[in-house]
């Protein structure tokens, strides 16, 4: 029966390719139960119509421990549902990053027989066979809908290039055997299928799915950040690594406290060196406006500028590379990965009930407390240097990432608490940039630069029209209507 996707279950083709293919993929028969579990929870996540299936099916496979399976082996079922995305790039998800080499070899195997799975069955085969002349896997298939079993020839590259060669062809008038109908792995029930995080599930796994989710952003931008191609992935990055500190500091109290602290030193290492770089990046292109719009003979003074600052960058980028490519980030990368893929891991808290504490139960005092430790600052605004709106812009920021964090237990309403929240923390953001670019140009030694001087100009003034409009986008958020918003949210969740 086909889900509300519109394909057929992958489960049976699945089994039915790892029994017939034996001789080319070469799992023992012990990882046949393996390939049923990750193929059952992918057809869960795609009847449920999530938008990410194989995401889903990769942290339902994480929701609680299995019996029969050691946390490695678990793990290596989970990173093979990673395998069904649009490209694989199994670099990029941290239930593959902390395998050892041998179950990192099984997921990828997995991944590929889950992955043709997949493509058969949405291409509607309904039978297949299976034979291994030594040299290449040849399927013969039968379906429905040949023009779509045609192109299934075409998406078993990912098959190729882990287990070997591949041949696919429609079955003429010989018969083929019809798919078994073998009762579900009894495990699968004890797993629990979630997309955002839910008010009534427990706080400890829910904040795992959503650290893990984080982390994934994080683990996509490496690459992309040692080519230094596009400065938005250096921003991208550094966006990933503040939420997951923020995240981290979110649940405080819910799982071990020196675990947790190891973390976010870790966390803290790669964002210094990623704020320097991206500091840079932003000043570089804020004097490339200018220069731009500039007169002609202004954007020739503008140049010592622009080479000073790109001189500048270089050391700061290579020191990124250093920090990024080390031993000691790898290590972090495969500790936090483990934590992040191991249901239970580090956890310490219990509720007075002695049951899992639940996101709802929490959520509230995490918000409010964040709103009040930004509110405080109203207190000591007016009048006050831009170190001190610096410091308003980090508590703003940390209640941002805490009602992200529980934005879909919170519901549509999140967004309205968000909107204004973030315009105000747009607006510090640019009182910012000023501040930072005045010390650079200082640092850079060029205080009596014609071109710094008259960049300056410019940013004063924009600084002064800024400073004019905080006091009413503050107001926005410190207003009883914002509270009284927040409230509302927090009592529904």
């Amino acid at each position: 029966m086909a889900n509300e996707s519109g394909s057929a279950p992958t489960r049976p083709l699945a089994l039915v390719l790892f029994d017939q293919t034996r001789e080319a993929h070469q799992l023992p028969a012990t990882y046949r139960r393996s390939i049923g579990l990750a193929s059952a929870c992918y057809d869960a996540a795609r009847a449920a119509g999530v938008e990410a299936p194989e995401r889903a099916a990769r942290d339902m496979l994480l929701s609680a421990r299995l019996d029969g399976l050691d946390a490695e082996q678990q793990t290596a079922i989970a990173a093979s549902t990673a395998m069904l995305r649009t490209r694989v790039r199994p670099q990029r998800e941290p239930a593959f990053v902390c395998l050892n080499d041998r179950n990192q070899a099984a997921a990828l195997r997995l991944g590929a027989l889950l992955r043709l799975a997949a493509a058969l069955a949405d291409s509607g085969v309904t039978a297949l066979a299976a034979d291994h002349s030594g040299v290449a896997t040849v399927l013969t298939i039968a379906g429905q809908n040949t023009e779509a079993l045609a192109e299934a020839g075409g998406r078993g590259e990912f098959w190729r290039d882990t287990i070997g060669r591949l041949e696919i062809r429609l079955a003429g008038d010989e018969p083929l055997a019809p798919l078994p109908d073998e009762p579900l792995d009894p495990a699968v029930a004890r797993l629990t299928l979630r997309d955002g995080l839910q008010g009534d599930e427990p706080l400890a796994e829910g904040a795992r799915r959503m650290l893990r989710r984080t982390f994934e952003r994080f683990l996509a931008r490496t690459d992309a950040v040692e080519k230094d191609e596009d400065p938005e992935d250096v921003h991208d990055m550094r966006v990933a690594t503040r939420r997951l500190r923020a995240s981290l500091q979110i649940v405080e109290g819910v799982f071990d406290v020196e675990l947790m602290e190891g973390f976010r030193r870790g966390l803290r290492r790669v964002a210094r060196s990623l704020g320097a770089v991206r500091d840079y990046d932003v000043f570089l292109e804020s004097v490339r406006r200018f220069s731009h719009d500039a007169a002609a003979e202004r954007q020739a003074m503008m140049e010592p500028l622009l080479v000073a600052i790109a001189a500048a960058r270089a050391p700061a980028g290579a020191h990124l590379l250093v920090e990024l490519e080390s031993k000691r980030s790898g290590r972090f990368v495969q500790r936090f990965a483990a934590f992040l893929t191991t249901p239970g891991a580090g956890m310490v808290e219990q509720s007075e009930t002695g049951a899992p504490g639940r996101v709802r139960d929490f959520a509230g005092s995490a918000i409010w407390r964040r709103y009040e430790q930004w509110r405080a600052f109203d207190a000591v605004l007016d009048g006050a240097p831009d170190e001190v709106r610096h410091l308003a812009r980090i508590a703003g920021k940390r209640l941002r990432y805490t009602i992200e964090f529980f934005a879909d237990a919170l519901g549509p309403g999140a967004q309205q608490a968000l909107s204004p929240l973030m315009t105000l923390q747009e607006l510090l953001g640019s009182l910012q940039d000023a501040v930072v670019a005045r010390e650079y140009i200082r640092a850079l030694g060029l205080g009596d630069d014609p071109g710094a001087q008259a960049y300056l100009a410019v940013l004063d003034a924009e600084h002064e029209r800024l400073l004019a409009e905080f006091p009413r986008a503050w107001a926005r958020v410190d207003s009883a209507t914002y509270r009284r918003r927040l409230f509302e949210l927090i009592i529904r969740v």
